[in-house]
């Protein structure tokens, strides 16, 4: 409820009489500048929620601080108060619902209020919390700072665990259509939800140009958000104050929505539909990716599908990724905001704490035994593992494992170490199985082939999907799976253009120019040191090149880790260099190699190569990883070493050859 800045728990008691028993709990002391609502308190540990409506109905038109109208607001299962905020405190013992009668609790001084009560429906996915103020005068049906030009569009609301989304049209009094949608977060103190508010805000911002995601509703004279542009404001709000953002309108269902009414449609959903909606989806999530954020949060409910009739082919239908509060946003302001404080669950503060939503908790953010990592373990469970794009991945994997059998994962191991697939793998096979028997064309044998060869790759997508963290996929190899699906598909399609037999393929490759071409980066540079050093090792590859163009090449030039197992303390890239001279030439494998000491202070570079079964490496340099590598430094270096280095294989051919 709000009350006048000064009032004390006792003074509250005082007011409401003795028989609204409990908790009083006063959250704002007299310094506060709320305008509107001024001092927060709370009556707490109410005995059932039938109980607390009928205090909310007795005091709705009662005037108990002189020209003060009262607001309330009805919050159940709610133990967010941090101790830290309450001023002070009074309790009385709470009474029984059959203790409680409407006239038992009558007062002098009477004044109407504008308050009805408005029940909540679901938040989240057993608790209710309070999403209206009860007494508020809000002609609109929207919180109090949103511009007056908006009004709701219609009553039904769409819940989540951080708030809700609202359909909202201007206030013309017409009728007339949805043009926007606003979100309003759930009241909160808590410092690591109402970062949330904030990360979705930024997020968005930074994705402002990109298709198929949601976004800030475009205005240059109204108001579209409250929430805070400054970091600083959030971290340093400590009243309940509701953000709520304006955002353009998404007119479509849910994934889950779109699935389910696919499967009871006559066209059904195939093995097809289901591939082509994950392609759409990475598609959209490798872009997310290189504007430098990860989302943290696929599921479901976060995946809207805009399409017209139910029977067009999935071919036509769009995807938009939204619910951005989760993301990990990797900023390259001047003033760095050290995000990984609030990588956690509300209410927790130990890493062993899971983050994520729990339709399926990838293993990357699930719960860790902490007690007996080192420091860097912890520094590398927070800042690489909880941060690493392979997070996104692992949700597509799921998604796909569920629109194919409509099972929802939850974790990528049970009690008995079985992972979603591996129990539920007969429905996998019956997907399979009702694609194959469409090709009536394909002759028997060729069918089953098929079908073996479709079972091995989704049953082995499986198996690196629901892995454990440090062998997860990654975006890009997860995207070359989905393509060895597709292209196996249409090799047997006689309808398909596409290059089937080896020779044509060979020749297809031998034709390309790669004259320039350069691997795919991202714009936003990871300042993680392993990634500060692939960086370091791909300027040091270029410039190799630049200085001896007519004579050497790289078989990429670029330095990606391989991601296969990721080792938080090594990784490896390899290369193959080439020398050319008349009409002779000669290729070697250069394997450039970051490792981070155990203290996670310094990265230490080096080079090698293999020759007739002998590793040999040669070191670059050590590095601090707190700082900026100095990248022409390593290139100097990288040049000396390589050219020991081709001489060391030059001295061990040698010998082998006398």
């Amino acid at each position: 409820m709000g009350l006048p800045i000064g009032t004390t728990a006792e003074s509250l008691k005082e007011k409401l009489g003795e028989r609204a028993k409990g908790q009083y709990v006063i959250l704002r002391d007299e310094t506060s500048t709320l305008a509107s609502s001024g001092t927060i308190g709370y009556l707490r540990e109410q005995s059932s929620e039938k109980l607390a409506k009928k205090f909310i109905k007795h005091w709705k038109n009662k005037e108990y601080f002189p020209g003060f109208i009262l607001k309330y607001q009805l919050e159940i299962d709610n133990n967010d108060i941090d101790n830290d905020d309450i001023v002070n405190s009074s309790m009385i013992d709470s009474p029984q619902d059959g203790d409680f009668d409407d006239g038992d609790l009558t007062q002098d001084g009477f004044t109407p209020s504008q308050g009805s009560i408005k029940e909540d429906n679901q938040f989240g996915s057993s608790q209710l919390s309070a999403k209206e103020d009860y007494g508020s005068a809000e002609p609109t049906g929207l919180p109090d700072d949103v511009p007056r030009r908006w009004k709701r569009f219609q009553k039904e609301t769409k819940t989540g665990g951080e708030g809700e989304v609202i359909k909202i049209c201007p206030c013309t009094g017409k009728k007339t259509t949805a043009t926007a949608a606003i979100k309003v977060y759930k009241y909160d103190t808590i410092l690591t939800r109402k970062m949330r508010a904030y990360r979705e805000k930024t997020a968005m911002k930074k994705l402002k140009d990109l298709s198929n995601v949601s976004h800030l509703y475009p205005s240059e004279t109204d108001l579209v958000t409250n929430i805070p542009e400054n970091f600083s404001d959030i971290t340093n709000e400590n009243d309940y104050k509701r953000f709520w953002m304006i955002m353009t309108l998404i007119e479509g269902f849910t994934l889950k929505e779109y699935v389910t009414q696919r499967y009871n449609h006559k066209k059904g959903f195939t093995l097809l539909d289901a591939l082509t909606l994950t392609e759409k989806l990475l598609a959209i999530v490798k872009d997310i990716h290189q504007m430098g954020i990860v989302h943290r949060d696929l599921k479901l409910d976060n995946i809207m599908i805009v399409f017209e009739k139910y029977n067009d082919s999935t071919d036509k239908a769009q995807v938009f990724v939204i619910d951005f509060g989760l993301s990990y946003i990797e900023t390259q302001e001047d003033i760095e905001i050290d995000w990984s404080k609030y990588d956690q669950e509300p209410h927790q503060t130990e890493l062993e704490d899971s983050i994520g939503n729990r339709w399926y908790r990838v293993p990357q953010l699930d719960r860790q035994d902490v007690s007996r990592m080192t420091n860097k373990q912890k520094n590398d469970l927070f800042h690489v593992i909880r941060r690493s794009r392979t997070i996104d991945a692992s949700s597509i994997c799921a998604i796909l494992f569920w629109m194919l059998t409509r099972i929802v994962p939850e974790t990528n191991r049970d009690n008995k170490n079985l992972a979603p697939h591996q129990k539920n793998e007969k429905e996998i096979k019956n997907k399979i199985g009702g694609l194959v028997s469409t090709m009536t064309d394909l002759p028997n044998e060729a069918r089953d082939t098929l079908t073996k060869q479709l079972e091995l790759y989704l049953m082995t997508t499986f198996d690196k999907g629901f892995e454990f963290p440090e062998r997860q996929w990654t975006i890009e190899q997860l995207d070359f799976r989905l393509q060895l699906i597709r292209n196996t598909l249409k090799l047997y399609s006689k309808s398909s253009a596409t290059i089937k037999t080896l020779e044509d393929i060979s020749k297809a490759l031998a034709n390309l120019d790669d004259t320039g071409a350069r691997a795919l980066s991202s714009s936003y540079e990871s300042k993680s040191p392993l990634n500060k050093a692939a960086s370091a090792f791909h300027f040091a590859k270029t410039k190799f090149i630049e200085n001896h163009r007519s004579n050497y090449k790289w078989a990429d030039e670029s330095c990606q880790w391989l991601d296969d197992n990721q080792n938080l303390d090594e990784r490896k890239h390899y290369d193959i260099l080439t020398y050319y001279f008349l009409n002779r030439n000669w290729s070697i494998i250069i394997c450039c190699t970051a490792n981070v000491n155990e203290q996670g202070q310094s990265v230490h570079l080096s080079i090698g190569s293999i020759v007739h079964g002998l590793y040999i490496g040669i070191p670059i340099g050590e590095y601090p990883t707190n700082g900026i590598l100095d990248k022409n430094d390593i290139y100097i270096k990288f040049e000396r070493e390589l050219k020991n280095l081709i001489l060391l294989l030059y001295k061990r051919k040698a010998q082998i050859c006398e």
